[in-house]
């Protein structure tokens, strides 16, 4: 399991065997060439759960309510690093 906090603070918890999973690697791939910026969707469930997905939506929850996904793709790629 890898733990850690987002600089936005968001704290987070991943089992390392998901990322072990090469439908993680073409989400990234999609999402970083641009070829499927929806994957991003993809990846939030798969690495976060359902729990963690909708605990990063709060996170990230601006006042009008909406969710940016340029935010959640920030929040993605520090978990990654």
């Amino acid at each position: 399991m890898a733990s850690g906090k987002t600089s936005s603070g968001f704290e987070f918890n991943v089992d390392r065997a998901v990322i072990d999973d090469m439908r993680i690697v073409d989400a990234v791939a999609e999402v970083a060439d641009g070829s499927n910026p929806l994957a991003i969707s993809f990846l939030v469930k798969t690495i976060l759960g359902e729990e963690g997905k909708k605990a990063l939506y709060e996170h990230l929850q601006e006042e009008e309510g909406r969710v940016p996904l340029t935010k959640v793709s920030n929040e993605i790629t520090e978990i990654f690093k």
